[in-house]
């Protein structure tokens, strides 16, 4: 009884040691794919310039309304209501709808 738990430990620890090698493998191929993707054609994000618009982000859980003032390189601005101007990084930008 008493080579059992020592016997069980190891086992245990073999898998759990096991599955954490494959987790980081997965982690790993994830981030080489983030590396691979290319920015955002600005073409797309060129037709909401002077429209009003809902633009979603990351860190932004309701998104920001407001008028889409400049599209250059990987960052758009939008401009709301009180004149407060917002840039984003359209690599976190998750969707935009025209209001």
């Amino acid at each position: 009884m008493e080579s059992f738990f020592p016997a069980f430990f190891i086992i245990i620890t073999a898998i759990l040691m096991s599955q954490r090698k494959n987790l980081q493998f997965q982690i790993m191929k994830i981030r080489k794919r983030r590396k691979e993707n290319k920015k955002m054609d600005n073409s797309i994000l060129s037709k909401y310039i002077g429209k009003e618009c809902i633009v979603q982000a990351n860190g932004y859980i309701a998104g920001v309304v407001g008028k889409v003032t400049e599209v250059s390189e990987n960052w758009i601005s939008v401009e709301d209501k009180k004149g407060k101007l917002t840039t984003f990084n359209c690599d976190y930008i998750s969707s935009i709808k025209e209001k």
